[in-house]
């Protein structure tokens, strides 16, 4: 990946095609569908977390912990914890993600 960039920054640093704007054109295209593409995928899971998010604002888990241990006797418990989140977060995640589905170009 390195290398690839290099080049480009090679043949940009060429001053014999300096005048041309569609060597520089050829150059910097080659990356524009996978950016518009990756700006859709990120843009698809972003509105989908945010709206996950948005309708479930609280998460509840149980784990069994081991209280005592000894020998052959084992005494456990459940311990229940609750990850809660602000709606806020889910909104400005899905709207940001809503923006760039919005934004993005498609690909020919």
């Amino acid at each position: 990946m390195f290398s690839r960039y290099f080049q480009i920054f090679l043949r940009l640093v060429n001053l014999s095609q300096l005048g041309n704007y569609q060597y520089f054109n050829q150059i910097l295209a080659f990356n524009y569908k996978k950016i518009n593409f990756m700006n859709r995928a990120l843009g698809a899971i972003f509105a989908l977390a945010g709206a996950v998010m948005l309708i479930i604002a609280v998460v509840n888990s149980q784990k069994k912990k081991d209280v005592v241990d000894i020998g052959p006797i084992h005494v456990t418990a459940d311990q229940k914890d609750q990850t809660s989140w602000l709606p806020y977060a889910g909104g400005v995640l899905f709207l940001g993600g809503v923006a760039l589905l919005v934004t993005s170009k498609r690909s020919n």
